[in-house]
């Protein structure tokens, strides 16, 4: 909470023995900043807005700085840190979405409700993403019977007292936030016909159960044309989102079960859902999965497929009866009737239970990051799950290791695999880029490359487009299910009546030219993985880069 403090920090001794009417050298300047950046880095809030203040008198235009001494004033206390904070935001400088958040939140702290409200209102017009956050905010509990506060947070209004009214109210809610944040170039959430689809929906609620409401919804979705658009489907008291115990996977030339509650169903192929063979079905998913190319379409076609409610949508199975899927493999064909059930899902592709044989690629999907040598290849092989730190290894550490790696051993090939990676903070990745860069640097014969898949998606997109434009990259294997140019990022609207949360991306990712219009990063070594390859455990990407470089 901000207390009363006053702006005396900025006299505080420790502001070297640079008086503060002298002009700064810009030497003395830089050591001054990288000083203050310590003192904040390490706790020393106080001191850190002594210098910063320094700084910021020196060199007024700079409004990064000034944001820097409102945080630091912030964490003393001092009430002078909102007026420089807002300062350098009419300057353009820092996050104004999460600033004037934060703002809104030391203000509501002190019962400043009308200031609150209008920062809370400033967050959300610059693009605060995270509505869902705000009625858990304990700053904010005493604004609760606002009614100003309760339309900015995404509250249920008073008078949605029916199921009618509660669902309107959502859907209503839905269409706002989709303009307010959807952030793709041509506008999809403002189109009339998002427009018409909400209120045909609208129009639909008393002769649709919840859950065929939740799956309605995610169509309209589909509509704002990006992967990250989505509803999620977490369970709520109104919309179960029931799943079948069982996993797919769809390869190049079938759909594998890949995991099941029933072990003998798994590596068995999908022939047909409800009796319907699956010509059609890569097709029908098209009005239900949010995706950025086509390739989406298998990698989430698959997940959708466990939910009776979208295969019920889809014409695939009736409504209060079991799947019915029809599976074949070297026996022969059976029918398996499947009921929603609990089962743990795994999050990405395994090897099958007891394979004999079990492909570098599957050996630890579920790690983060990890690597092995291989030393007939001249080869470094790095698999790159995850964009995010692990508890014990950042991912700049690992970066550093595998610098030590290459340079101790001296490979001369380093092989990045992402095929599993889904994605995480791309903010991350510049450590791993600068160490491709820099092994290419090392001699002229290394060399860069790079494995992807359908489920190498979001971050893991922005990672390889750096990689793209930074390094001679060869790509080897499957198109990935991102644009090289994508609307992005995962957000959290949760809608009142329903409980139902929703993501609407808010960002758009221009990591390569403006003009790339592309789907994907076309594969120099074009290696697709067949339902075939997996039950024996071969893998084409590796098997194409061990030719090459066996020449």
């Amino acid at each position: 909470m901000l207390k009363t403090l006053g702006l005396g920090l900025l006299a505080l001794v420790g502001v070297a023995t640079i008086a503060s009417a002298e002009p700064l050298t810009p030497v003395q300047y830089y050591k001054l900043r990288q000083q203050a950046d310590q003192r904040f880095a390490e706790g020393e809030a106080d001191k850190a807005a002594a210098l910063y203040g320094r700084l910021a008198e020196a060199n007024p235009a700079d409004g990064d700085l000034r944001l820097l001494l409102a945080l630091a004033l912030f964490e003393t206390g001092d009430p002078g840190a909102l007026t420089l904070a807002a300062e350098a935001l009419a300057q353009g400088f820092g996050n104004e979405p999460g600033a004037a958040y934060e703002i809104a939140r030391e203000l509501a702290a002190i019962g400043e409700t009308d200031g609150a409200l209008g920062w809370l209102q400033r967050a959300l017009a610059a693009g605060y993403e995270d509505q869902a956050t705000i009625k858990a905010e304990p700053a904010f509990e005493t604004l609760m019977d606002d009614p100003r506060f309760r339309d900015i947070a995404g509250l249920l209004p008073a008078d949605a007292t029916t199921r009618e009214t509660g669902w309107t109210s959502d859907l209503d809610l839905f269409l706002d936030e989709a303009r307010r944040l959807h952030a793709a170039p041509d506008r999809a959430a403002h189109s009339a016909e998002i427009e018409q689809a909400v209120e045909t929906l609208k129009g639909r609620i008393n002769e649709l159960t919840d859950e065929q409401i939740a799956v309605a919804l995610q169509a309209i979705m589909v509509g704002l044309g990006d992967g990250h658009s989505s509803l999620i489907p977490i369970p709520t008291e109104k919309v179960a989102f029931e799943t079948l115990p069982v996993a797919f996977y769809w390869f190049d030339d079938a759909i594998i079960v890949t995991a099941a509650g029933d072990p003998s169903l798994v590596g068995k192929r999908v022939t047909a859902v409800g009796g319907r063979p699956l010509d059609q079905l890569h097709e029908d998913l098209r009005d239900y999965v949010s995706r950025d190319n086509d390739f989406g379409l298998a990698a989430v076609g698959v997940l959708l497929m466990r939910y009776p409610s979208i295969l019920q949508a889809m014409g695939y199975a009736d409504a209060g009866a079991p799947v019915l899927l029809t599976l074949t493999d070297e026996l022969g064909a059976e029918q398996v009737e499947l009921v929603p059930a609990q089962f743990d899902a795994p999050r990405g592709l395994s090897a099958l239970p007891g394979a004999e044989t079990v492909p570098l690629w599957l050996r630890a999907p579920g790690d983060n990051y990890w690597h092995e040598p291989l030393p007939d290849l001249d080869a470094l092989y790095v698999q790159f799950n995850r964009v995010r730190d692990k508890a014990d290894q950042s991912i700049a550490d690992y970066a550093a290791e595998l610098k030590d790696v290459l340079r101790d051993q001296g490979f001369s090939s380093l092989i990045l695999d992402v095929r599993h990676n889904g994605g995480g903070n791309n903010f991350l990745v510049r450590p791993l880029v600068r160490l491709a860069v820099w092994h290419e640097e090392q001699a002229r014969d290394h060399q860069l490359f790079v494995i992807t898949g359908q489920r190498t998606f979001s971050a893991a997109q922005n990672f390889i487009n750096r990689l793209e434009q930074m390094t001679d990259a060869v790509f080897v294997g499957e198109p990935s299910s991102s644009r090289p140019n994508f609307t992005g990022e995962t957000t959290s609207v949760e809608l009142p009546y329903s409980g139902i949360r929703i993501s609407i991306s808010s960002n758009y990712w221009q990591d390569s030219q403006p003009g790339d219009r592309r789907p994907f990063i076309p594969m120099a070594l074009p290696a697709a993985i067949s339902s075939k390859d997996y039950l024996a455990g071969r893998d084409p990407a590796m098997a194409a880069l061990r030719e090459l470089l066996a020449e």
